[in-house]
């Protein structure tokens, strides 16, 4: 439970002992981004530990699809309006993580910009009025049209507007760009643990600044100013054929174990399984995996590859074939497509 509950709104209070849960929860379910998690848990735990923080912190998510940045405010959000943030049945997104929202839609004809400019405007100032300690988050930040850029500049800026205050929020700018950027560092790094935070926040922080600049929306200034609002700037570096690996594992451990506590079935595979599944991903440059449902691909198994990545996808609720070694009702199957 949150450490407010309002029966219309539901948890929009950072619970007690965020901090303290909040690196070990997205550590533990997220792979290959340990340098971001890090920087984020500790400006969190700072952010956090004032009673009347000047302005709200903002963090800059950039990397490839499917590599974590989705999945971690979502897990931050567990975690950030939960005393148990992996308690089963956790309506999440929904009433408790009421605090937690996330704006999509930024990209839209020139025919929609007024009438969006409008709705996006007053759900975020509502939220915030209702919910001061909000776990903001804006996807595809880099599309935002000049007047919404000049919006939040403003609304970071002052930090309170049309009787909503922000300075407690945590907000969260999510795009991928700088995908090639990261992906130059890693070369020239040839490790990731040898990569510097300090280099790869000055990096992207430039790479922000020359776009936003080049686009025109205000003068060079004011461009530095809205860069300057950024907290920080954290890369999600492409995942490893270990990350992977270890993906697949854990997503299979983790439908074995709501079968077994369901008593609707079993699942057990082998090494050879997520052997298949990784080499599956890297050969068809499936991964990452689409957030929403599977994807369409040709030939032999790779629809049992798809059926996984169906069910490893965070928010999808098809039935989906799944190709392991596997029972169900004490029934054996070995190579069958399985229905989960």
């Amino acid at each position: 439970m949150g450490a407010f509950y309002s029966l219309i709104a539901g948890n929009i209070n950072y619970a007690p002992g965020a901090c303290e849960r909040l690196e070990p929860f997205l550590s533990s379910r997220i792979l290959g981004q340990d340098m971001a998690l890090r920087q984020i848990s500790d400006a969190i735990c700072d952010h956090l530990a004032q009673p009347e923080p000047a302005r709200p912190l903002v963090l800059s998510l950039h990397g490839p699809p499917g590599v974590g940045k989705s999945m971690f405010h979502l897990l931050a959000a567990h975690a950030l309006y939960n005393r148990q943030p992996d308690r089963p049945g956790l309506r999440c997104p929904g009433l408790d993580c009421a605090g937690y929202k996330v704006l999509y839609g930024m990209d839209y004809t020139a025919d929609e910009r007024a009438a969006q400019h409008s709705a996006l405007r007053a759900a975020l100032l509502d939220h915030v009025r209702h919910a001061p300690e909000s776990l903001l988050v804006i996807e595809e930040y880099d599309k935002l049209d000049c007047p919404m850029r000049g919006f939040f500049r403003q609304l970071l800026e002052n930090g309170a507007t049309a009787n909503a205050t922000l300075n407690k929020a945590i907000v969260v700018l999510e795009s991928n760009l700088g995908y090639t950027n990261l992906h130059d560092l890693l070369l020239r790094a040839g490790d990731r643990s040898k990569i510097a935070p300090e280099e790869a926040q000055r990096v992207l922080k430039d790479m922000v600044f020359s776009r936003w600049l080049a686009e025109g929306c205000e003068d060079r200034s004011d461009t530095m100013k809205m860069v300057g609002m950024v907290s920080f700037f954290l890369p999600f570096f492409p995942l490893e054929r270990r990350h992977i690996r270890q993906l697949f594992h854990m997503r299979l451990a983790e439908r074995a174990a709501e079968l077994q506590k369901s008593r609707l079935g079993a699942l057990q595979w082998d090494d050879s399984v997520i052997d298949f599944l990784t080499e599956k991903a890297r050969l068809t440059m499936l991964w990452p995996i689409p957030r929403h449902g599977c994807r369409s691909l040709a030939g032999g198994d790779m629809g049992s590859l798809a059926g996984i990545a169906c069910h490893l996808s965070l928010g999808s609720g098809g039935s989906c074939g799944l190709h392991v070694i596997g029972w169900v009702s004490r029934t054996v199957w070995r190579g069958w497509s399985l229905s989960l």
